[in-house]
């Protein structure tokens, strides 16, 4: 028999890793294009609201923390969308390597 279609009302208690390497994978060609040619890490701090906005991103750390490249990939981040879920707010780590 067919397997029951998944509830639309499973909304997840947080995002997953694999939501999270989406939401960001998308934003890596912006993210490349504030670096302006240079390399390095750019360890990202990133708050997220269970609707799925982005309520702060910060660099953690990297040669781009405190420069005009590093606010240009703050303000990528910032406009990124999550999946909807349950908890109030999500807090996740994520390293955009720019090379």
């Amino acid at each position: 028999g067919r397997a029951p279609a998944p509830a639309p009302a499973a909304v997840p208690l947080a995002p997953s890793r694999d939501d999270v390497v989406k939401a960001m994978g998308t934003l890596v060609p912006a993210i490349r294009g504030c670096a302006q040619g240079q390399s390095g890490l750019a360890p990202m701090t990133i708050v997220v609201k269970n609707d799925g906005h982005v309520e702060s991103a910060a660099l953690s750390g990297g040669p781009f923390q405190g420069t005009a490249s590093g606010g240009c990939m703050e303000g990528v981040v910032r406009r990124a969308r999550f999946p909807r879920f349950q908890q109030a707010s999500f807090r996740v780590q994520f390293p955009f390597a720019v090379q």
